[in-house]
């Protein structure tokens, strides 16, 4: 009411009960008191009600005064003229509006403040029908109907309202908790509107605030999310319609079309606690209201209910297990939503992080972690490139399906089209369809779509596809080496044949052990546009293949294409006759039998070699153990004292070279030989690891730089062996050329010993280069003296000889009888002939593995200058490791029993790091030479004193650790030979 209106409305009321009436006085509020107190209306209740402040007249206006005689009551002042804005409310609410029958519904005041005005109590006294706890009580009078259920016209919940809401989590809850909603909380006091009314406090775009009223953090963790924000958009429009448009925007918009509030998922009055949602489905009856067509798909993918589910219950993936939380479930394409493309790994992670097996190759990975180290994990994560492919964009989101079914997206069938998508890998789709690869696929999927549905399920598809060679989880970038390794690994997977020959091949080898700059399968059968071998479109037809092999190789010809990458397909190839007309299949045929030849000539001198210094060896230990267990060596103090020079300096250092040379190009050549043991990779892993570098090529370089050295001690050696034959006429004229002084005291060895190694120091050129000026200096003399070509052949042909001597074969026989105790032990002259074919061994093996590695070194000058065809270098790869193996087998287990492990010098012998023996070991090991020397009484002109104690111990320790590391490479081949023989059986 106005507050003019109400002004002049209390003026006139109290005119009324002050002015005489009927000629009479107005009765006071004590005379209401002497009658009517405790009679009729009880004065504790009345003053302890809301209204007990109040006078009787502040109501019963109109009492006459001569009320007790006339018995006339008079007119009650109405509840609007104190509560005016609640009438106001009320007038305008759906309690006042015309019932849906056209009748008169109208609530009245009393009917909900319950009895007589004179006691109403306030709504905070527990015993007020209006409070929370007993206002349900008031709203069942009408609302408690149970032929009569109402119908929620938003969600279409047929219920009974106050049963309904006495059953929920607020109304169970009445008596337990205070400040539980109750009727009045919701749908508010006086102002009740229907809630098709979009003034309505349960209306869409009020329902969130009202709820919100007790569940704060729900409504801001609800706003924040991706349906308040819609709910935002849609309040703004709600707000411009009249009651009429918003009803018919409810009746016409589907569900799915409209943001969720409260109601939609917790209903309305039938509100059940949090914790019940985990028995409820609410991927069909809650999410599935709005999102048909996910809960569709996701009921049919494998994530959908287990076929064991009892009763109905749901026993597959729920939404809330993807999609978290629900009040704050943020838009996908916002970074902060738990299934955007950053966050949605992790969700998947909470059920797939145990490792699993892929069935095709048995790799077992963790697929979450893989992902992540995957070239698609790290464009999203670390580069931050938001179009690398997520977990959904392979698996799909809700219609995730087992691989095998077809339906699935990473089925064999579809998955080309799945990594060839618009937004990925189009380009490459095309080139895959193109290729020899997508036209097996191509003809697979059309016999695959002819076979009714009960078939395809036992289809077995052949031809590979994206995963088969970059894999599913762990795809690495294309432009690292771990990439091509994976790769020639996975063609092996469909190819076996073409990947065991290509491992026995350079490139195979090298490749294996992470060279990228040697050729892999991709560099000349293509990668995606592959092709056919032997067909017409090949990239390796007589015609095409010279270009294929100039990308590496610029300078070759086509001398060198005739190289043969895989031996075993050739053989069958060349069998067939199919290109027998084919010049450059004649020229591989040819490389084929010299390659088998050599290959079968190496094995033989292997299997020759190891089997006979095999048993020499077993033999020579049995023999020697018991000669030692009978006869221990008692030796007189002073025989250990005396030194006599056994190696001069110069040839020490050059067995130091020998050691150090050798070891390096075991080292680094053995993975080359093995590429396929595990301590292959561990040693270029090493390689990459010391160097930072390529493991495979930092190999290269040391191989080839110890090589260098090796050439360079042989041409050392060669050069002081022409000197020395060459400079044993005049010690004079040898003097002057030197322009040093000669101590005639010691023989002609020892006294050009110094001047030789300092040559050796200075460099190969200055030897090789005094070769022709001695032999100037000396050829007058050899000519013309009968005794200096006595003394060249005594010097070439004499005990002290390094060129075998019918002695040598004799000492070999009478060792064997020795060792069968059939005769005594030989007697050693200053070489013996284990010695020499030591000795002998070091040039036929350099000059062997030396030149056949020449070969592979500088491959296009073979085969381009010099013209030999690409095959040779087939065959100098195939003697390069078998003379390796052969000479790595001797010298580390033949040739250290002989010289290091025998009974007699374990552990180990110094002499060639100290060059002195002792009296004790020249007499009773070199009798020959010690007698000749005894008996000429040239003795004590090699007399030397007692090494110092470094070059003892320094020599020791060298030897020492020369000595475990090729013992260590013995057991590293007797291991990979042994698993070749068991794989190979």
């Amino acid at each position: 009411m106005p507050f003019h209106l109400r002004q002049m409305g209390m003026i006139a009321f109290i005119v009324l009960v002050t002015s005489p009436v009927q000629g009479s006085a107005a009765l006071t509020n004590t005379e209401c008191k002497e009658c009517h107190y405790d009679s009729e209306v009880s004065a504790k209740r009345f003053e302890s009600s809301v209204h007990g402040e109040l006078d009787c007249t502040d109501c019963h206006f109109e009492v006459p005064g001569q009320h007790p005689e006339t018995q006339e009551v008079g007119a009650v002042a109405p509840c609007v003229e104190c509560h005016d804005d609640a009438a106001m409310s009320l007038k305008g609410s759906e309690h006042w509006a015309p019932g849906t029958d056209g009748k008169s519904h109208r609530v009245d005041c009393t009917d909900c403040h319950s009895g007589t005005p004179h006691y109403f109590l306030p709504p905070s006294s527990r015993d007020s029908p209006l409070n929370s706890r007993n206002v349900h009580k008031i709203c069942a009078k009408c609302h408690n109907n149970p032929s009569k259920p109402s119908e929620n016209p938003i969600t279409g919940d047929v219920f009974v309202p106050v049963a309904s809401y006495l059953e929920s989590v607020h109304g169970s809850k009445l008596d337990k908790v205070p400040g539980v909603a109750s009727c009045t909380d919701c749908h508010g006091h006086h102002s009740f509107r229907r809630i098709m009314d979009p003034a309505s406090t349960l209306s869409r775009s009020h329902i969130i605030e009202t709820c919100g009223n007790c569940h704060q953090g729900k409504r801001d963790d609800y706003y924040s999310g991706v349906h308040g924000s819609l709910l935002t958009e849609e309040s703004a429009k709600i707000a411009r319609m009249s009651p009429e448009e918003y009803a018919a925007f409810i009746r016409e918009t589907p569900l799915n079309e409209r943001p969720p509030v409260c109601t939609s998922c917790h209903t309305s009055h039938s509100i059940q606690p949090a914790d019940s949602f985990a028995t409820v489905d609410e991927v069909e009856h809650l999410c599935g209201q709005c999102h048909q067509e996910q809960v569709k798909l996701l009921d049919q993918s494998v994530h959908g209910p287990s076929p064991d589910g009892h009763g109905g219950k749901r026993k597959g993936l729920k939404c809330r297990q993807c999609h978290a939380d629900y009040h704050a479930n943020k838009d996908i394409r916002s970074g902060d939503s738990v299934v955007s493309k950053r966050n949605v790994a992790d969700v998947c992670a909470a059920c797939h992080s145990d490792p699993v097996s892929v069935v095709s190759t048995g790799h077992t990975f963790e697929p979450v972690s893989s992902y992540k180290e995957s070239v698609h994990g790290k464009g999203l994560y670390q580069s931050g490139l938001y179009f690398s492919a997520g977990c959904v964009d392979c698996h799909g989101s809700h219609n995730i399906f087992a691989l095998e079914d077809e339906r699935s997206t990473l089925h064999h069938h579809r998955l080309p089209e799945t990594c060839g998508n618009a937004n990925c890998h189009v380009g490459v789709h095309d080139k895959f369809l193109e290729g020899v690869h997508g036209k097996i696929y191509l003809e697979e999927g059309a016999r695959f779509d002819k076979l009714p549905p009960e078939q395809r399920r036992d289809f077995l598809f052949k031809g590979p596809v994206c995963i088969d060679c970059h894999v599913s989880h762990r795809i690495r970038r294309t432009d690292r080496p771990e990439f091509y390794v994976q790769a020639i690994r996975q063609c092996g997977d469909c190819h076996p044949l073409a990947i065991a020959t290509y491992k026995k091949s350079y490139h195979g080898k090298a490749a294996l052990l992470g060279s990228t700059d040697v050729a892999k399968c991709q560099d000349c059968h293509g990668s995606h546009l592959n092709t056919n071998a032997t067909g017409p479109d090949s990239q390796l037809t007589s015609d095409r293949i010279l270009a294929i092999c100039q990308k590496c190789h610029k300078k070759a010809t086509m001398k060198m294409v005739s190289y043969i990458n895989h031996l075993e397909i050739e053989k069958r190839t060349l069998k067939s006759g199919v290109v027998a007309g084919d010049p450059l299949q004649r020229q591989k045929q040819t490389g084929l039998k010299v390659l088998l030849a050599f290959r079968f000539l190496m094995e033989l001198l292997l299997l020759s070699v190891f089997v006979f210094f095999g048993i020499h060896t077993i033999l020579w230990f049995v023999r020697g153990m018991v000669e030692r267990l009978r006869h221990p060596e008692t030796v007189p103090l002073e025989k250990k004292t005396e030194y006599y020079v056994r190696i001069d300096r110069f040839h020490r250092i050059i067995h130091l070279c020998v050691v150090v040379s050798f070891l390096g190009l075991a080292i680094t050549g053995l993975p080359i030989k093995y590429p396929d043991h595990p301590w292959s990779a561990a040693m270029f892993q090493a390689f990459a690891t010391l160097f930072q570098g390529n493991g495979g090529q930092v190999a290269r370089v040391f191989h080839r730089l110890f090589a260098i050295i090796t050439f360079g001690y042989l041409a050392a050696h060669v050069g002081r062996i022409i000197a020395t034959f060459l400079g044993t006429l005049h010690a004079e004229t040898m003097a002057r050329f030197r322009q040093c002084p000669v101590d005639t005291t010691l023989p002609l060895e020892l006294r050009t010993a110094g001047w030789y190694f300092r040559w050796f120091l200075w460099g190969v050129p200055v030897a090789v280069a005094y070769v022709p000026v001695n032999l100037h200096l000396q050829l007058a003399g050899l000519f013309s003296s009968r005794k200096a070509w006595k003394t060249k052949l005594q010097a070439l042909f004499g005990p002290n000889t390094m060129l075998p001597r019918l002695k040598d074969f004799k000492d070999l026989w009478a060792n064997i009888k020795w060792f069968l105790w059939l005769g005594p032990r030989p007697r050693w002259d200053q070489w013996t002939y284990f010695e020499k074919f030591d000795y002998w061994a070091v040039f036929w093996g350099v000059a062997i593995i030396g030149l056949s590695g020449l070969c592979m070194w500088f491959k296009e000058f073979f085969t381009s200058t010099l013209g030999l065809p690409g095959w040779v270098i087939n065959v100098a790869m195939e003697i390069h490791s078998h003379e390796a193996l052969l000479a790595m087998g001797f010298i580390f287990s033949i040739h250290f029993f002989n010289g290091h492990l025998r009974p007699g010098k374990f552990p180990m012998d110094r002499v060639i790091f100290m060059g002195v023996v002792n009296r004790h070991e020249l007499e009773t090991e070199r009798p020959e030479q010690f007698q000749r020397l005894v008996q000429s009484g040239k003795l004590q002109e090699i007399r030397a004193p007692s090494p110092p104690l470094w070059i003892r111990v320094a020599g020791t320790l060298f030897g020492m650790v020369a000595l475990s590391v090729g013992l260590i490479i013995v057991i590293w081949i007797f291991d990979m030979e042994l698993g070749n023989l068991l794989s190979s059986n």
